[in-house]
């Protein structure tokens, strides 16, 4: 089973996304951009123009900024059993999507890593002084976190 990973914001989001996909991954141009309203002026068009070029067979993944912006709207109406769409993503849930086989997603999988994913955001500020607290981190900021 192949798999297509389309990628689809406002402005230049998606673009950024999937060059750090592809920085990450080292696989090369595995991912569709669709940078809405600026780039593609009619993103719609180009959204089922990638539709109709993706076989039957394939699993469709889109990543959308907003719930309830102009983008996540459009693609709503092309959701269903081959196209999973997926809004307000962050890079951890993109990476988990790109670099895991197709034949390895189901909508079990992409629930599961959409909480992974959630879990990734956190305040640091508030993660740094826990460990501090506990004498896991160094006082001093100019030496590596890490």
């Amino acid at each position: 089973m192949d798999k297509r990973l389309i990628l689809i914001t406002h402005a230049g989001m998606a673009k950024g996304v999937k060059e750090t996909l592809e920085f990450i991954s080292g696989f090369g141009d595995q991912a569709e951009v669709i940078e809405a309203f600026t780039e593609d002026k009619q993103p719609e068009l180009r959204f089922r123009k990638l539709l109709e070029e993706t076989g039957e067979d394939c699993l469709v993944i889109v990543l959308t900024d907003i719930e309830f912006g102009s983008v996540n709207q459009m693609c709503s109406r092309y959701a269903g059993e081959r196209v999973h769409l997926i809004t307000g993503f962050n890079l951890p849930l993109a990476v988990e999507l790109y670099m895991t086989p197709a034949d390895q997603i189901d909508s079990s999988f992409i629930r599961t890593a959409i909480e992974k994913a959630k879990r990734e955001m956190m305040y640091m500020n508030d993660v740094i002084s826990e460990l501090k607290q506990q004498g896991k981190a160094e006082e001093n900021p100019e030496e590596d976190f890490f």
